[in-house]
């Protein structure tokens, strides 16, 4: 059976996933996933991808989402797919996917939420914010800063001193040209500074060429109407309203003084002025569904996009070094490297980065991670960060470690590699922010937020509902049916486990209502005993410190 490629080419990780089956000559049918109509909240997508978003594909009986996790997939499961974009050597695979790590939380944060603040809101039906926007394009500018002066050193075409393209080049310049949508001068401002930037874009689109300047081509066809909704958007009035819900239903016509909707009653009549509110989106939408001039699924897909707009192997060759190096500090969620360690027998030196002392900060420290955030490891001449791609370095590394970890299986390894991607915009996010202004702050130097712990709250609850709803079905001990552990099991467990900061009434509060996770967690800690409470332990020490600070 034929790949299908579930996707809307508004969307950047959908953009990469397509370029790439076109330019490997993947044999695929493309089926169009139109946000804006609200598809990806059908049932029928939702068979494909419980979590409602595009990319997401289907490779004969088995159903994939996570962009980065499609594209390792693709990478093994098709054998024409050249090694440079996903090698099998296991240094420089760790390194790539350090990399698609690190994209999550950095560059696709700042260049995603800066687009829709800055460009892509008034189509949403959201309003532009531009200190929303300022503090995204902060993140983005530190991001490109980053990946020129890390990942872009010397003379090579592309990331890590390549000179051929690897997924996490494609997927890292699809997220970039995201920016065409934005004013031409804000564009120049953030890209100019960064040259180098500039030449890896043009780099990569020539070795994807002619499919990345095709596939982007809808992206430059948006453009133009995003351009035209921003200037009706900057004009004072009622017509600011009108313009921007009626150009994106088609609902416009041309007049001597310039575009109105196409209605027979003037935008006060039909409360255009308060479309910023749902219940003024309701009653515009109903007049113009009673006289036939648009349909209730179109009207509610605009309504739709705004609202989710505010909310995407073979054997490895195995290489042994004597001894490996593990920066930690048992605080961070880099607590569940030293489980892995302790629980499959690796001979490692753990070494204590406290970052309530600067540590991270240090030079010496900085020569292992340019981030400055744990954890790391040193391995023979590897060095290595982000907490994922040393996980599964580590089970691919260590011929003593059980399949089950990480399986040598395409399937099973993509299976998990999906859970691994997710974590890090919902479980992560939601988890740890809820703990820093809820709990963590202080020993930090940070104040407590108790406003922004609320919103934290509410993603950190609906990650868990995914998490026992999508990946915890049956009698199976761990997360996708089975019986054994695997690096998402202990790398979300150890996530959740953070809660123990917190007060016990707010624990209770948040994991009470999710009996599957409670026991599940349990299921770790057995399987990893006696280790995953000796590690965890540290908890205990930070919990009685935020009591003394408290009290003081």
């Amino acid at each position: 059976m034929m790949l299908r490629v579930y996707a809307d080419r508004m969307s950047q990780p959908s953009r990469a996933i397509v370029i790439f089956c076109k330019v490997n000559g993947i044999d695929f049918e493309e089926v169009r996933i139109d946000i804006v109509k609200r598809q990806h909240l059908s049932p029928e997508f939702k068979e494909i991808n419980p979590m409602g978003q595009v990319p997401a594909i289907v490779d004969g009986r088995f159903k994939l989402f996570e962009s980065h996790a499609i594209l390792s997939y693709l990478s093994c499961a098709f054998p024409g797919v050249p090694d440079h974009w996903y090698p099998a050597d296991l240094f420089t695979r760790a390194k790539i996917q350090s990399i698609l790590d690190w994209h999550h939380s950095n560059l696709r944060r700042g260049a995603s939420t800066f687009v829709l603040n800055r460009a892509l809101g008034p189509g949403l039906g959201l309003p532009l914010n531009p200190q929303a926007a300022n503090e995204a394009e902060k993140i983005l500018r530190a991001s490109l800063s980053k990946i020129e002066s890390l990942w872009l050193k010397g003379n090579a075409k592309f990331l890590s001193g390549n000179f051929q393209p690897s997924i996490a080049d494609l997927s890292l310049v699809c997220e970039i040209m995201q920016l065409e949508v934005v004013d031409e001068k804000d564009r120049d401002r953030i890209l100019g500074p960064h040259p180098r930037i500039l030449q890896w874009i043009e780099n990569v689109k020539s070795a994807t060429s002619p499919h990345f300047e095709e596939v982007h081509g809808f992206l430059y066809k948006k453009r133009t109407t995003v351009i035209k909704v921003l200037e009706a958007s900057s004009k004072i009035g009622t017509k600011r309203s009108v313009v921007k819900l009626c150009f994106y239903s088609k609902k416009i016509r041309k007049t001597k003084n310039g575009d109105r909707p196409r209605t027979r009653k003037s935008p006060l009549t039909v409360g255009w002025s308060l479309i910023q509110l749902r219940i003024s989106y309701l009653q515009c939408t109903h007049t113009e569904y009673r006289r036939g001039e648009v349909k209730r699924d179109d009207a509610e897909g605009v309504w739709s996009s705004a609202v989710a707009a505010v909310a995407g192997d073979y054997n490895l060759l195995q290489v042994i070094f004597p001894n490996i190096f593990v920066f930690v500090f048992r605080l961070d969620a880099s607590r569940f490297y030293v489980g892995v360690f302790l629980a499959n027998g690796i001979d490692f030196e753990e070494v204590t980065i406290d970052f309530t002392t600067g540590k991270h900060r240090l030079p010496d420290f900085k020569e292992i991670n340019p981030m400055a955030e744990v954890p790391g490891i040193v391995h023979g001449d590897l060095k290595l960060f982000e907490s994922h791609a040393i996980l599964c370095y580590l089970a691919s590394a260590f011929p003593g470690v059980p399949d089950h970890w990480y399986p040598a299986d395409i399937v099973s390894r993509a299976k998990i590699q999906s859970i691994l991607d997710w974590h890090h915009s919902n479980l992560r996010r939601g988890a740890l922010n809820y703990c820093i202004n809820s709990a963590l702050g202080p020993v930090r130097s940070l104040p407590l937020n108790p406003q922004a712990a609320i919103e934290d709250e509410k993603i950190l609850s609906a990650s868990l509902s995914k998490l026992e709803s999508v990946w915890l079905k049956g009698d199976a001990k761990f997360l996708l049916g089975n019986f054994q552990p695997s690096v998402a099991d202990l790398s979300l467990a150890c996530e959740i486990m953070q809660l123990e900061v917190v007060d016990k009434k707010d624990r209770e509060r948040i994991l009470g209502p999710h009996p599957k996770i409670l026991e599940w967690i349990d299921n770790v800690k057995s399987a990893t005993s006696p280790h995953f409470v000796e590690v965890h332990e540290h908890l205990q020490e930070v919990k009685a410190r935020i009591a003394l600070l408290k009290a003081a």
